[in-house]
């Protein structure tokens, strides 16, 4: 749009000037080298902006939905934009707060050792020659537990 607004002021000061371009002299000079300019702006512009922002606030989003389920585990990811880092550390200083009990950090153990259990079943299931049903109902019993131990750790019940 900017480059349509500034292709069209350029064509008013030179029709202003004296000299009118003719239809195929306006095409050729100023309508498609300005498209061209504008298409690869916008071709850069997209790509830098999903690099640099898109992508790693869907990560940020994806972690935050894993820390919705139980998943405790702190948020690893680069950025040089500072706002970006800024919600990081404070992601991280969620999943802290999380799982520390100001007292002993049993409970944020405690649930560290329930994500590892998990890991260890999945690839057990994985390995194994035994059908994923008969795991499934431990994998259920697994998330609930988790389930309930992050809604006491939540919900302040624990050692405060």
């Amino acid at each position: 749009m900017a480059t349509l607004v500034g292709m069209l002021i350029y064509s008013a000061f030179e029709y202003l000037l004296g000299e009118a371009p003719t239809l195929s002299e306006f095409a050729g000079h100023h309508l498609l080298p300005a498209m061209l300019i504008g298409l690869a702006v916008c071709v850069t512009l997209s790509i830098i902006l999903h690099a640099k922002i898109i992508s790693p606030v869907m990560q940020i989003f994806k972690h935050l939905y894993q820390i919705g389920s139980g998943q405790l585990s702190p948020l690893s990811l680069d950025s040089r934009v500072s706002e970006i880092r800024t919600v990081v550390e404070g992601v991280n200083l969620l999943v802290t707060r999380l799982k520390g009990d100001p007292k002993d950090g049993s409970l944020g153990k405690a649930l560290d050792d329930l994500v590892k259990l998990r890991g260890d079943l999945e690839q057990v299931t994985a390995s194994s020659n035994r059908s994923a049903d008969t795991f499934v109902p431990v994998m259920q019993d697994l998330r609930r537990l988790e389930g309930d131990l992050l809604m006491v750790m939540q919900s302040g019940k624990y050692g405060s």
